[in-house]
């Protein structure tokens, strides 16, 4: 059964993702990601944008979810002058707060891996896919709805562990939810936005760079314990 005209292939974005796509990768050329990373950013993204642009209920393209791979990245690319096309692409996939736009793990396996099988012949670029896949499965999940799971405690003990990397995507990719969480509806969410905020983000942040420092640090000041939404 063919497409209806128009209609982009599974493997396209629509109109606002390409527009997504276009900006964080004008951005990463301009900063001088080299041309493979950008093909893998940009693949990336497009995995991203798909279940916001395509899923059950389409989002408007100024939503902060719908825009909250690009931002993710922009962070990374921006404050932290981070520059390797993996950890970005990993940034671009990562999403802690709404599950059901998660990208299938089996979706990040074939976009960094391939269709290589396992034990087959391993270069400097299937090394380097084989670490960001690690750094995507070592992601945990912050309990952004406080059911408990996990403890603030134990993702704290894990955080501290975990290579810089990981510590680091989960900070940006939570300070990008942050930056939006005084227009949720939830007052309880926001409360515990605050919450984790005051227990792993803002005590972590050191660890990870001193913007990400700053960052959380006025966060929590200005919104967090400032704006009476969160009270």
């Amino acid at each position: 059964m063919s497409e209806g005209k128009g209609s982009p292939r599974p493997e396209e974005p629509g109109e606002r993702g390409q527009q997504m796509e276009g900006r964080v990768i004008r951005a990463a050329h301009e900063a001088g990601v080299p041309a493979s990373d950008l093909l893998l950013l940009e693949r990336a993204l497009r995995a991203a944008t798909r279940p916001r642009e395509f899923g059950a209920v389409a989002m408007p393209s100024d939503h902060p979810a719908f825009l909250h791979p690009a931002r993710t990245v922009l962070i990374l690319l921006d404050d932290l002058a981070e520059r390797d096309g993996w950890m970005m692409s990993v940034g671009a996939l990562a999403e802690s707060r709404d599950l059901q736009l998660r990208v299938p793990d089996e979706t990040v396996r074939e976009l960094f891996l391939g269709s290589r099988p396992p034990g087959s012949e391993a270069g400097p670029g299937i090394t380097t896919a084989g670490r960001a896949l690690a750094w995507w499965e070592a992601l945990p999940v912050p309990d952004w709805r406080g059911s408990g799971t996990p403890r603030d405690d134990d993702l704290v003990e894990l955080l501290v562990s975990a290579p810089e990397a990981v510590l680091r995507l989960v900070l940006v990719e939570a300070l990008d939810q942050l930056r939006h969480a005084h227009l949720w509806e939830s007052r309880a969410e926001r409360i515990r936005a605050r919450e984790l905020t005051e227990r792993v983000f803002e005590p972590l942040a050191p660890r990870a760079h001193p913007v990400l420092d700053r960052r959380f640090a006025w966060w929590l000041r200005r919104i967090g314990r400032g704006d009476n939404r969160f009270a």
